[in-house]
């Protein structure tokens, strides 16, 4: 089994923790905590020429001078974030976005893993961007190769290609991914029932939604639900 890790944070304090890790929160009653979740997928939706996959995991608690110089920028940022959020007027929207965009960079400019930030062959194929987003819009429908690749005209021999080189894997792990993605978040912010969901997210039937969700994170979804429920509860 895997050993359990704790992390105290203090005041002003942030926690990175890789998308799919199971973790619960413990809160204080005088205290607040506010989270983000960005999946890896969006990541690379949004810089597809860059490989996003290397940003560390770390613990901002002002133990030394230069873990706080990392955090510098992406503490008060992320406060001004959170002033904006849920605003619907739409100025405030667009001050949202302007600034998680900045926030994103700080977090890769900051946190990735040495060695990590390597141009990819993104730029040289302009069509995957634009099948990125396709996905990214048709993923609750049933979507095949085939039909990706007649509706960008290329082959689905060389759609195939095309993902191995740009992405390094499959356009079916990566339409996975999303759907994973989308799994998790509607198991820990709304009520669905488990069947709903995996319908709701794209697959087309329980089976093969169990199973490549226990391959992802590690867990059914009924376990990574109870988790998000205890962690609730104990906050």
């Amino acid at each position: 089994a895997t050993p359990v890790q704790t992390a105290h944070l203090s005041s002003g304090g942030i926690m990175m923790i890789p998308f799919g890790v199971m973790h619960s929160l413990k809160v204080e009653e005088s205290a607040s905590v506010v989270a983000l979740q960005v999946s890896g997928v969006y990541l690379s939706t949004l810089f597809p020429w860059y490989d996003v996959t290397g940003i560390s995991c770390c613990l901002s608690v002002g133990a030394s001078e230069s873990t706080e110089k990392r955090y510098e920028k992406i503490v008060p940022l992320f406060v001004d974030m959170i002033t904006l959020f849920g605003k619907t007027e739409k100025i405030h929207k667009l001050g949202f976005e302007s600034m998680f965009s900045l926030f994103l960079y700080y977090l890769y400019e900051n946190l990735r893993t040495e060695g990590v930030g390597r141009e990819t062959d993104v730029r040289k194929y302009p069509v995957i961007t634009r099948i990125l987003s396709y996905l990214h819009q048709h993923y609750r429908e049933p979507v095949s190769q085939q039909e990706v690749a007649a509706e960008f005209s290329v082959t689905p021999e060389y759609l195939s290609r095309l993902f191995r080189k740009t992405l390094g894997m499959t356009w079916y792990s990566y339409l996975s991914e999303i759907r994973l993605n989308q799994a998790v978040y509607e198991l820990e912010f709304t009520d669905k029932g488990i069947l709903e969901i995996l319908y709701d997210c794209g697959f087309s039937n329980k089976q093969s939604f169990y199973n490549e969700f226990k391959k992802r994170f590690a867990v059914m979804p009924a376990e990574l639900r109870r988790s998000f429920s205890k962690g609730k509860a104990d906050g």
